[in-house]
């Protein structure tokens, strides 16, 4: 039957309304402009015809399975509403807990029904699900003991970004029986518990899992046992002995974090079902920092620990004692940098160097320079010293304008580690921003590149088109400048990064850069 495209009751009552606020509103007023889109307005029913509620239904340009333009949510007498549709042609997702279907009855984006929209007009459109198929089995242990409380995933192998976020899912009973109603297309089975996660027939690996078609109330039986696999847990003390609460334990397998766990009030943890192989295992906390097993303050120190089928591999620690960080800072001419910010940093866990590290902790020297961090946790850390007032340049000890490849520190536990540094001299980069017009190029973004074109500081300018780079160590540098998302310019008057003219800074001068901004 073809579509039936009616004059939309929405906009009726949206016409009646902005009426009445015509009729209210003070000489003078502009009337409100009609909606000038479409609607999709129908019943979403089952495909044995009984209305359905709760789900929601996403509209599709005919031509674009990827970038829905409207959506509607399904009311409680199955009725639906897409409104504010451009004129065209659109195909119905309906979104459920089993999966996505499409209209009328249909698995997939290809075979959809697309139904007319015209603009100030409602199209009747039929929304019907297909008839579900059922995916069951009994998921056990490699000892053919039921596995209770296991999540049971149906994955489309072909599902966007959008239709992966409504996948036919279920969960395992107390005797590891499962039952998954899904929309009939072809599915890889994934299996998840504790750490554990596999697809039919005990895979690993998603690529080498099993695909299943489904047909419309089809009841496909599929059992399936755990690939071998131990267990994790132990406990953790703080470093005078009793339990060490609330700490975040992660489990590694090489840098890859596979799972996390908290200790408890006694300090226990568990991380439950862990695939055979070898692992570490770290402990973090704001308080305690970064530890890795057993009592090591760094990852490449730390054990493997290797789990075996059907064992449990225990991991217990005790925190290490803390030590203490100081040192002190002086000007370049060799004065006490007093009031400097110091800021201490540690290497991340997902991958080594600068990019990943984490900010521990900051503070400011003294009168004298000096600084000190105490407690400091055991560990290995990178020190960095923020010039200027807007601190947009960082200093990394020993003396570096970029982060160093080895620590700045160790803090070895219940020892003072010492780190003095000396400021780096540094120059000042000032100007001002104005149109052809002679008006001040207001709010105009200033990037400062260096010689690898990387971005060394970024500041705005003022209301009089004014700024400021008030920390650069010494060297070439290229400015640009922005207006919103508008074209870059470079200084002075240039088109392209390879014409701009090369700005040197030096040790406690100031250069200045004056350029006339396009447009």
């Amino acid at each position: 039957m073809a579509p039936v495209t009616t004059p939309s009751l929405a906009r009726r009552a949206l016409a009646a309304l902005a009426g009445l606020a015509a009729a209210l509103a003070p000489i003078g007023s502009a009337p409100a402009a009609p909606p000038a889109g479409g609607s999709l307005v129908g019943v979403l029913t089952d495909h044995a015809g009984t209305p359905t509620t709760g789900l929601r239904i996403y509209a599709f340009p005919e031509r674009d399975p990827q970038n829905y333009t409207g959506r509607s949510f399904v009311g409680a007498d199955g009725a639906f509403a897409v409104t504010d549709l451009p004129a065209g042609r659109y195909k119905l997702m309906i979104a459920t807990g089993y999966g996505v279907s499409w209209s009328d009855g249909q698995v997939s984006f290809d075979a959809a029904t697309a139904y007319p929209v015209t603009a100030g007009a409602d199209t009747r459109a039929a929304a019907r699900l297909p008839e579900l198929a059922t995916v069951e089995g009994i998921l056990a242990d490699r000892q053919q003991r039921p596995v209770p409380g296991a999540t049971v995933t149906l994955l489309d192998p072909v599902a966007t970004s959008l239709t992966s976020s409504f996948p036919a899912a279920g969960s395992t009973d107390a005797l590891g029986r499962y039952a998954v109603r899904a929309i009939p297309v072809p599915y890889r089975v994934q299996y998840r518990i504790d750490r554990l996660t596999q697809y039919h027939p005990r895979q690993g690996d998603p690529a080498k899992a099993r695909v299943h078609p489904l047909a419309a109330g089809q009841r496909l039986t599929l059992d399936e046992r755990l690939l071998q696999h131990g267990t994790v847990g132990g406990r953790l003390l703080a470093a005078g002995g009793g339990p060490a609460r609330s700490v975040e334990v992660q489990l590694r397998a090489d840098r890859t974090l596979v799972g996390t766990a908290h200790t408890d009030a006694d300090g226990r943890y568990e991380l439950g079902r862990v695939y055979t192989g070898s692992y570490r295992v770290s402990f973090h906390s704001p308080t305690t920092g970064v530890q890795w097993a057993p009592g090591r303050i760094a990852a490449d120190r730390a054990k493997g620990y290797t789990v075996r089928d059907g064992q449990r591999t225990t991991v217990d620690d005790t925190l290490l004692t803390p030590g203490a960080l100081r040192g002190r800072v002086r000007l370049a001419d060799g004065g006490d940098a007093a009031g400097a910010p110091v800021e201490l940093y540690r290497e991340g866990d997902d991958a080594p160097g600068a990019a990943n590290f984490i900010l521990v902790q900051r503070t400011r020297t003294d009168a004298a320079g000096g600084y000190r961090f105490d407690p400091a946790v055991p560990g290995r850390y990178y020190l960095a010293f923020p010039r200027g007032e807007r601190g947009s340049q960082l200093q990394w000890a020993p003396r570096g304008t970029a982060a160093p490849a080895a620590p700045s520190a160790v803090v070895q536990p219940g020892s003072t580690t010492t780190v003095d540094e000396r400021l780096l001299p540094i120059g000042t980069v000032t100007g001002a921003l104005a149109y052809a017009d002679g008006r001040p190029a207001r709010l105009t973004t200033v990037r400062v590149h260096d010689e690898q074109n990387a971005v060394r500081a970024t500041v705005y300018a003022d209301g009089d088109g004014r700024f400021t780079v008030d920390a650069l160590f010494p060297g070439r540098y290229k400015l640009s400048f922005q207006r919103g998302a508008g074209p870059v310019q470079w200084a002075v008057g240039k088109a392209t990064a390879e014409e701009a003219d090369w700005v040197a800074v030096e040790p406690g001068r100031t250069a200045t850069v004056r350029d006339t901004l396009r447009g």
